[in-house]
C-alpha cells in the first residue's frame, strides 16, 4: 500500500525523562536516567558547547497540537460516538481555525489580493476538510506519541506521531469498498498568529508505508555494500522545486561521497551479545567525533557498551564522552584509531530548496547516501530527507561536500527531518585535541544512574518473596524496564502499574509486544489482541496487559 498523504488545499509550508525504579525490592532491570541529572552531568564536563538557539513557544503549541489531534480523531477506540458529541467536537475543532479580520478596499469590498485573504481561503478549505477526511477514515488509536514544534518564518510547524493506528482506507482493487489497515500516522499542523493567538492554518497527515519501502531499500543497499543515491518519492515532492538538486551530476555526488565517507562513524550499542541501538556520527577532527546526546542517553539507559566503526568495518576505540549539550542534541566523543582531519564545516546560511545530502547508517553496518532539499532554514534546518533512528548523528552536507548540520532524533521516520546547525562546532574543531579530558561510558553509568535498590516507593505492598514468584514470568523484570509505581496483590490477583517517562525512546507498544512474545515462549496463548488491551492464558493462569496514556498496567492471576 502506498503512503497516504492527506492534503486538502494546494499549498504546504514547509527529554527524555527517566526516573528511578519505584520499588523496595531488587528488580533485575536496566537503570533509568533522571532528567534532573542532565544539567548536573553537563556541569561536570570541563568543555562546554556554546549553543544559542531561538526558543520557539513550544509548550503552548504542543498542548494545542495534542488537543487538535484529539478533536480530529475523536476519543481513541470509542467507535459509537453520539451525534451530539460529534457536533460538539467539530465545533471546538473549528474554533482553532485561522480566521483573521480581513482588509477592505476604499469601496468597502474585501481586498482579495491581500495575503490575509489568500491565507484565510486556504484555511477555510483545509481545516474543515481535514476534519471530514479523518472522520471518513475512522481512525482508531490508543495513545499519542512524540510531539515536536519548530518555527518556519512567520509560521510554526507541529508534528505529532501516533503509533499503531487502525483506519479504514479505500480498497485499491474496489474503490467502493474500504479495507482496514494498521499503520503509524504522522499529523502535521501549521499555525499562524492572529491577534496574538495561535490559529490552525493548515494540516496534513501521512502514513509510513511508502516511507518504509524507501528505508528498506536504503538498508538493503548498504547491507550489500551498494552506494546508491536515494531520493524519497513522496507526494510532497510536487510541492517543491527540485531543480537545484537535479543539477547535481553523478560526478558531483561521487565527489561529495568520497570527500566524506572516511569521516563517517557507525555506532552500535550492545547489551550482552545483542545490539540494542545504532546511530551515525562523524569525525570533527583527528580525535573528536560527533553524534547525538539522545543516542548516548539511550545507550546509557539500555546498553552496556558502545562500539565505533568506519564504513569498512574497522573498529575505533571509544575512549569516552567529552561533553554534551541537551538543547543542541549534541554529544562530542573521544575516539582513538582514526586517521584523518575530520569533516570540513560549511556555511549554514542555506536557501530554501538548496540540495543537501545525508551519509548515515540504517543497518548499523554500512552507509546509505540520501539526497533531498531544504524546505526551511530558521532555528534548525528542515530537509525533505527521511531519516531513521540509526541516522541520527549523521552529517547534513551541502553541494560542496561541507557539513552544515547534525541530524537529530527530532523527526524519525517521516518525510521531513531536522538537523541542528554546526555553528557551535567550529570552535570545538579548533580547540579539542588528543589531550582533551573525557569521561568513560562506564563512569557515566556509575555516577549518574540510580542503584537498582531504591526506597522511593510510591505504592508497593509486595514483598521480595512474592516478587520472586512473578518476576521471571515472561522475563518481566528484564522486559518492562520502567519505573514501577504501583505493586499490590489481593488473593491470587497481582496488579502492577509502570510509568513510561521515555515514550519518545521506548513506546508502550514496543515493550508490550516484546513481553507478549516472551509469554508465548512460556506457553501462554494470546486470546485477546487489540490496540490497547491484550489477554493471555495458560491453563488456569491469565495475564491482562493494558496501555493507558504513559502507563503499562499488568494484572496477573497465577494458580
Amino acid at each position: 500500500m502506498k503512503k497516504v498523504i492527506f492534503l486538502i488545499s494546494l499549498t504546504l509550508f514547509g527529554t527524555v525523562s527517566v526516573l528511578a525504579l519505584k520499588s523496595n525490592f531488587n528488580i533485575n532491570t536496566n537503570k533509568l536516567f533522571d532528567n534532573n541529572r542532565t544539567s548536573e552531568l553537563t556541569n561536570n564536563f570541563s568543555y562546554k558547547i556554546d549553543y544559542s538557539n531561538k526558543k520557539d513557544d513550544n509548550k503552548k503549541l504542543e498542548d494545542m497540537s495534542l488537543k487538535i489531534t484529539y478533536l480530529l480523531l475523536g476519543d481513541g477506540d470509542i467507535s459509537d460516538e453520539s451525534p451530539t458529541s460529534y457536533l460538539e467536537r467539530k465545533k471546538e475543532y473549528m474554533s482553532y481555525m485561522y480566521n483573521p479580520k480581513l482588509e477592505k478596499l476604499e469601496n468597502g469590498e474585501l481586498d482579495t489580493n491581500s495575503t490575509k485573504y489568500k491565507d484565510s481561503v486556504v484555511a477555510g478549505i483545509n481545516v474543515p476538510g481535514m476534519f471530514s477526511l479523518m472522520n471518513e477514515y475512522n481512525v482508531r488509536y490508543s495513545t499519542v506519541g512524540n510531539v515536536s514544534v519548530t518555527s518556519a518564518d512567520n509560521k510554526y510547524i507541529s508534528r505529532v506521531v501516533i503509533e499503531n493506528v487502525t483506519m479504514d482506507m479505500t480498497d485499491e482493487t474496489n474503490p467502493r469498498k474500504y479495507k482496514q489497515v494498521t499503520t503509524n500516522l504522522i499529523m502535521y499542523y501549521i499555525f499562524m498568529e492572529d491577534n496574538k493567538e495561535y490559529k490552525l492554518y493548515y494540516s496534513f497527515g501521512e502514513t509510513e508505508d511508502e516511507l518504509a519501502d524507501y528505508l528498506k531499500q536504503s538498508r538493503d543497499n548498504e547491507n550489500k555494500g551498494i552506494n546508491k543515491i536515494n531520493v524519497i518519492n513522496s507526494s510532497l515532492n510536487s510541492l517543491y522545486d527540485f531543480s537545484k538538486l537535479n543539477k547535481l551530476t553523478k560526478n558531483n555526488l561521487n565527489y561529495i561521497y568520497n570527500r566524506n565517507i572516511n569521516n563517517i562513524l557507525l555506532l552500535n550499542t550492545f547489551k550482552g551479545n545483542s545490539i540494542v541501538g545504532s546511530a551515525s556520527g562523524f569525525m570533527l577532527n583527528e580525535y573528536v567525533g560527533v553524534t547525538t546526546w539522545t543516542y548516548i542517553k539511550d545507550s546509557l539507559t539500555k546498553g552496556e557498551l558502545i562500539t565505533v566503526n568506519n564504513y569498512k568495518g574497522q573498529a575505533y576505540k571509544l575512549d569516552g564522552i567529552i561533553t554534551i549539550n541537551e538543547d543542541a542534541d549534541i554529544a562530542l566523543i573521544k575516539v582513538s584509531g582514526y586517521k584523518g582531519n575530520g569533516v570540513t564545516l560549511g556555511n549554514t546560511n542555506m536557501d530554501k530548496e538548496d540540495p543537501v545530502i545525508v551519509l548515515g547508517t540504517k543497518s548499523g553496518m554500512g552507509v546509505s547516501t540520501s539526497t533531498g532539499i531544504i524546505i526551511n532554514n530558521s532555528s534548525n534546518i528542515q530537509s525533505l530527507i527521511p531519516i531513521t533512528y540509526s541516522d541520527q548523528g549523521s552529517p547534513l552536507i551541502n553541494s560542496k561536500g561541507e557539513v552544515i548540520g547534525i541530524n537529530t532524533s527530532k523527526s524519525i521516520n517521516s518525510s521531513v527531518s531536522y538537523a541542528n546547525k554546526i555553528d557551535s562546532l567550529v570552535k570545538a574543531k579548533k580547540e579539542l585535541n588528543k589531550d582533551t579530558k573525557y569521561t568513560t561510558f562506564n563512569k557515566l553509568k556509575e555516577n549518574y544512574y540510580y542503584n537498582h535498590n531504591n526506597d522511593e516507593v510510591i505504592k508497593n505492598t509486595l514483598s521480595k518473596k512474592e516478587w520472586n514468584k512473578y518476576k521471571n514470568i515472561g522475563s518481566l523484570d528484564q522486559v518492562i524496564f520502567l519505573p514501577l509505581v504501583k505493586a499490590s496483590k489481593k488473593g491470587k490477583v497481582l496488579s502492577l502499574r509502570y510509568r513510561n517517562d521515555i515514550p519518545n525512546l521506548i513506546s508502550n507498544e514496543s515493550l508490550i509486544n516484546t513481553y507478549v512474545n516472551k509469554l508465548k515462549q512460556d506457553g501462554f496463548k494470546l486470546t485477546l489482541d487489540n490496540s490497547n488491551k491484550k489477554i493471555l492464558n495458560r491453563v488456569f493462569d491469565e495475564i491482562v496487559i493494558r496501555s493507558e496514556f504513559n502507563y503499562i498496567i499488568i494484572v496477573m492471576v497465577i494458580e
